[in-house]
């Protein structure tokens, strides 16, 4: 009965140490779970920090409300664009929320980035409405990108410049610093939403746009 009694103990003592490591261990879900809890608390500073200049962009909706969300996005993005169709709707019940756009072209999408240049570029003369919801709303540039077509039919009135910008300096700086801000929140899917609570990643239906409000006050 002795040696049964050590047999057992040794055997638990066992299962459990090998219970502790398959948990702990690099990879392990309590390592995962302590590295999200460290990653959620840093962004969470970082917001708090940095929040004037996470918020800095054009409105997509126009409106200067209360409560604001940042909307990081990818004008290829197939999930993107299904966001942009249903987000009319769903502000018109939120009269004091404000809207951000931030570009986060990915790079499984090759066109997605000469849009956000075109996008930028029509920013700087005033058309940026009108060029965002003609990239959400017309796909063919996805394939021919012919950014003055768009430009045309967004009523910008200096396509020259328009053409000018694409290439320069400052509409590539400002497409670079976006994409820095979204390297520093890790945000590595599209459409991710940043407000004061946190992050959301992935489309918002009209009740979770209502949580994610709800957590900005």
């Amino acid at each position: 009965m002795k040696y049964a009694s050590v047999f057992q103990t040794v055997t638990n003592l066992v299962v459990i140490g090998v219970a502790v490591f398959v948990v702990v261990r690099p990879g392990g879900p309590v390592r995962v779970w302590v590295s999200d809890w460290r990653a959620q608390i840093r962004r969470r500073r970082y917001i708090e920090e940095r929040w004037r200049d996470i918020s800095r962009g054009p409105s997509i909706n126009m409106e200067s409300g209360t409560d604001t969300l940042v909307e990081f996005s990818d004008y290829q993005c197939p999930f993107c664009r299904n966001q942009h169709h249903h987000l009319s709707t769903m502000l018109a019940q939120h009269n004091n929320l404000t809207i951000i756009y931030r570009h986060l072209p990915l790079p499984i999408h090759p066109a997605a980035q000469g849009a956000a240049l075109a996008a930028i570029c029509a920013q700087q003369q005033g058309r940026f409405s009108e060029m965002h919801n003609l990239l959400f709303s017309d796909t063919t540039w996805q394939r021919d990108r012919d950014w003055q077509r768009l430009a045309v039919a967004a009523g910008l009135p200096d396509l020259s410049e328009f053409n000018d910008c694409l290439t320069s300096a400052g509409a590539v700086d400002a497409l670079s610093a976006d994409q820095a801000v979204a390297a520093d929140l890790d945000l590595r899917v599209t459409p991710s939403w940043v407000f004061h609570g946190g992050v959301r990643a992935g489309v918002l239906s009209t009740e979770q746009l209502d949580s994610v409000i709800g957590l900005t006050r």
